[in-house]
């Protein structure tokens, strides 16, 4: 396989297989991460400005591990950062311009780009208006916003890689260990009604296990003695989290009849609790690292960052993940065994998608996305 960093140096060349070797080594950053299931022995060899890589296990998702900034550190020396095939040339208190690296660009990209940090939303607005904008940020709109923009004609919409998820920590024991009980309250979670909070900005999970058959009064018994200490579910307070919370809280009391209440925390409030797993329920926001079903499924293996904050172990899961790196699987039946196997496990309950909705102008109509709202800089290449 080839990926392009857009080298210009043997020093770079040299940074980068060393980044490379470290994120690679039998227990390196990948593995430690949970990116990569096994320890592996890696080779790394530099020929001119290529790099060789030789793995002793073969991980069919490694091109997308090569786009980490873990293995493509900025080139050493001066304050120029690698946006490949882009240089950060200048970066002013509100502003940053990229301008192309000439050695793969050929003459395909803008003379430059510059990229703004306004953090005013009607500001922002205004200056798209105005021309001063090719785009908005793709996260920037909140409810109201995106409501009022509904019939505008630069209006674009994306579905973001962004999941809402009902987590368990700590406090709720019985509930992270016990999957009937966890699959009992997502049953009568509608994550369709949970993302009429924001309608703009949400849909449904995709794979929500929401049924129009509820619980058994048995199933319900036991779920409403495991929620007797789970009373709160903590969310990080800013919209539309507390909204969504409000909604779950509400559903919960109605079908299992216990006393449950949002607790709004800031954002370190929050992070701390959640590194600690000093909760009982919570309200998170995941993002997978990379575009590729490993990027989800990975750090749920039992070395993996997810499993280990979360206590969790799955002999099952970990056999099909480890067979779905290693195997070319072009029709993706092994990943999808494995996000089969995860549903029915895992200590989360999916809620909610993420849509993104900006404006942009016609002539950047060939910009494309990640699924986590980036703009991909090479689409920025004239025509592509």
């Amino acid at each position: 396989m080839r990926s392009t960093y857009g080298v210009t140096t043997k020093a770079d060349v040299e940074q980068i297989a060393h980044a490379i070797r470290g994120y690679f080594s039998p227990n390196g950053f990948g593995y430690r991460r949970g990116h990569i299931p096994f320890p592996l022995h890696t080779q790394v060899s530099v020929q001119g400005r290529s790099i060789r890589i030789a793995l002793s296990r073969p991980v069919t998702f490694l091109p997308h591990l090569l786009g980490l900034p873990y293995v493509s550190p900025p080139p050493q020396g001066g304050t120029e950062g690698r946006i490949a095939p882009f240089f950060l040339t200048r970066q002013e208190k509100d502003s940053y311009i990229l301008t192309p690296n000439e050695a793969i660009s050929q003459g395909r990209f803008p003379d430059s780009v510059e990229m703004r940090v306004i953090k005013d939303n009607d500001h922002a607005l205004a200056l798209f208006e105005r021309g001063e904008l090719d785009m908005t940020s793709t996260t920037g709109l909140g409810q109201v916003a995106a409501q009022e923009l509904r019939d505008h004609p630069r209006l674009t919409s994306r579905a973001l890689s962004i999941f809402g998820n009902l987590e368990f920590g700590a406090h709720s024991a019985s509930l992270r260990s016990d999957a009937e009980l966890r699959i009992g309250i997502a049953r009568v979670l509608d994550c369709r009604r949970l993302a009429d909070v924001a309608p703009d900005l949400l849909i449904g999970h995709p794979e929500s296990l929401h049924a129009e058959k509820t619980p058994d009064q048995a199933t319900k018994r036991k779920i409403r003695k495991a929620l007797t200490k789970a009373n709160r579910i903590i969310y990080a307070d800013f919209p539309p989290n507390g909204g969504i919370v409000s909604a779950v809280v509400s559903t919960i009391r109605s079908e299992f009849g216990v006393s449950l209440h949002p607790e709004a925390l800031s954002l370190p409030q929050y992070a701390r609790r959640m590194a600690s797993s000093n909760f009982a329920l919570a309200y998170t926001l995941t993002v997978p690292e990379f575009e590729h079903p490993a990027a989800a499924l990975m750090p749920w293996h039992s070395r993996g960052t997810a499993a280990r904050g979360a206590e969790f172990s799955d002999a099952r899961l970990d056999e099909i993940l480890e067979s779905a790196a290693a195997v070319r699987d072009g029709q993706g039946e092994c990943w999808n065994a494995a996000s089969r196997r995860l549903r029915e496990v895992i200590p989360r309950i999916p809620l909610t998608q993420t849509i993104s909705k900006f404006l942009i102008d016609p002539s950047w109509s060939h910009i494309s996305f990640t699924g986590m709202g980036a703009i991909r800089v090479e689409s920025y290449a004239k025509g592509q």
